[in-house]
């Protein structure tokens, strides 16, 4: 699903997204935009972790797939 930050926010808090696919790209804009919101994690160890991750070129950008339990 894509989703803007509030719902992708109550998809990953509730253990409900199996996968996280991310574009980065090499371009700066002021504050950015925000992907999720808080997830009221404060410490590493309850830091968003993924069982299998990839990343991938495409074009000038970079995809990150992310897997929150083995595929």
């Amino acid at each position: 699903m894509e989703a803007g930050p509030g719902l992708a926010t109550a998809l990953v808090r509730q253990d409900l997204a199996d996968r996280f696919f991310c574009f980065v790209a090499p371009t700066v804009v002021g504050a950015g935009i925000p992907v999720l919101r808080d997830l009221g994690t404060r410490e590493m160890d309850d830091a968003l972790t993924f069982a299998e991750q990839t990343w991938e070129a495409v074009g000038d950008d970079v995809l990150l797939r992310g897997y929150r339990r083995e595929p």
